[in-house]
């Protein structure tokens, strides 16, 4: 595997894959990796001649009063692991290297990124679609592996690249999670044991909260109850539980195919996401009872 940190190495080695025909994937990461990343970077080694995988904790997603300084980093054991992993490339941009002295511009994805995750995190999705375009810009992959549990940042991307015209396709990538159902993630190594406990309540309490939508297609009840039952088994604080569209994360009206249902929830100082899909196609009356 190669390992290079700056744009002139990167575009060397990509241009004479790019000279030999070779299909290029791409998995952007910050590191502290996990069975998660594995799971998209296994995946794109089955579809592309060559597999290409960043390391880049990229501080324009953080905003002051979050965790950029105590991020899971473990650059060495990283190296390692995408070693016997058979990865191509790893690129591990200095912060130099992606923001030069005097850079100012910055990309923001209005309405989709203003909600849900934006409402919390002010500065987090034009953090995440500045750096991901230029690693798309600087990388030039024919396809780029997304997880699903980030999925409103999937959403932010896809309608990035889309708006742009960037040639790049997007594959969306199933969530990878722990035999108890906790979403696999680098910041679960700082839940407590007891919070440890708690945690896969998330993800069972979306899993309820489908079925009974389904069941009743009330929208309200259901994100009442689920918010409720977040707090009663042990969460701290919930920031949002949202049953929407699944292509643009808007409100869901009579019909709506492809339904997400998307929460974040505190557990102390550890904020957790999770997301499922509602694959059942209703007739209802979005925030009503049809039944």
């Amino acid at each position: 595997m190669k390992v290079v940190s700056n744009i002139a190495e990167l575009r060397a080695l990509l241009g004479k894959w790019v000279g030999n025909s070779s299909s290029i994937g791409f998995v952007p990461t910050m590191g502290a990796l996990h069975t998660g990343h594995l799971s998209l970077i296994s995946r794109s080694i089955k579809e592309n001649d060559k597999t290409c995988v960043s390391i880049f904790v990229n501080p324009k997603q953080f905003s002051p009063d979050e965790d950029f300084d105590i991020y899971p980093r473990d650059l060495d054991q990283d190296i390692l692991t995408l070693d016997g992993a058979q990865v191509d490339l790893l690129y591990v941009p200095r912060l130099e290297e992606m923001y030069k002295p005097g850079s100012l511009t910055v990309i923001t994805v209005p309405v989709i990124g203003d909600i849900l995750e934006g409402v919390y995190r002010k500065n987090f999705f034009s953090g995440v679609a500045t750096v991901v375009a230029k690693l798309l810009i600087q990388v030039g992959p024919h396809r780029l592996y997304l997880g699903e549990k980030d999925y409103q940042q999937l959403c932010v991307i896809r309608q990035m690249v889309d708006d742009l015209d960037i040639s790049t396709d997007i594959l969306a990538c199933t969530t990878v999670r722990e035999k108890d159902g906790l979403a696999i993630s680098s910041r679960n190594v700082r839940l407590s044991d007891q919070q440890r406990e708690v945690a896969p309540l998330l993800h069972q309490t979306l899993l309820e909260a489908a079925e009974a939508f389904d069941n009743t297609g009330d929208e309200l009840v259901t994100v009442e109850n689920s918010t409720r039952k977040l707090v009663e088994r042990g969460f701290d604080k919930v920031d949002y539980f949202s049953i929407c569209d699944g292509l643009t994360l808007g409100a869901i009206g009579p019909k709506t195919e492809n339904i997400r249902i998307l929460a974040a929830a505190w557990l102390g100082n550890n904020r957790l996401i999770d997301n499922i899909a509602l694959s059942t196609i209703l007739t209802r009356t979005a925030g009503g009872n049809n039944n």
